[in-house]
């Protein structure tokens, strides 16, 4: 937000970059879900034998100790997604806002949160029925570079995020007082 108030970023870049970390994060996690890429090894396993001691139930694998880096490595996963997620956790409402200046604006935001409330109940049930890490990862990459190809289309041919630009091909504009007056705000105007 720093940025984009400081006019340094434009929020189309802003969900640009957000989207390359974010997609970059998940390539590198489907790739060592299949072993090409040493990070998140499994170094320990654990064996309950009835013991309490945690020394003795964690062993550790034929693949030795972790070294350094292999601690870093999710730690730096966690850090890029977080860039990525504040960009898509702040500025969405904040992009409705811009769109709906009007009495839309509560039921364009209360309709964002019933999507991000229905992800997030996706989001468990897909857990809890995929236990493939592979074809989880593989199916939220699909998903993520959907929803980012429908804000392309959203950017470049019905209206810009930024704001500052006009969109490729012009929208129509909404007829308001016919609306307010039948109750409804589907009419449009050609």
């Amino acid at each position: 937000g720093f940025l984009i108030q400081r006019k340094l970023v434009r929020i189309w870049t802003a969900f640009v970059l957000a989207f390359l970390v974010q997609l970059l994060v998940l390539v590198v996690l489907i790739i060592s879900s299949f072993g090409a890429i040493p990070f998140f090894r499994k170094h320990y396993e654990f064996h309950e034998d009835g013991s309490s001691d945690v020394h003795t139930q964690w062993r550790v694998t034929a693949l030795g100790k972790p070294e350094w880096w292999e601690f870093v490595a999710p730690l730096a996963c966690a850090a890029l997604s977080a860039l990525g997620d504040a960009v898509y956790e702040s500025l969405p409402p904040a992009v409705l806002q811009s769109f709906f200046r009007d009495e839309r604006m509560v039921a364009a935001v209360a309709n964002l949160k019933m999507w991000q409330s229905l992800g997030f109940m996706a989001q468990f049930i897909v857990g809890a029925a995929v236990k493939s890490l592979p074809v989880r990862l593989i199916s939220l990459t699909v998903v993520f570079v959907a929803a980012f190809g429908a804000l392309v289309v959203l950017e470049k041919r019905v209206a810009s995020v930024s704001g500052s630009e006009a969109p490729n091909e012009p929208c129509p504009e909404v007829d308001t007082s016919a609306a307010r007056a039948s109750g409804t705000t589907n009419e449009v105007k050609a």
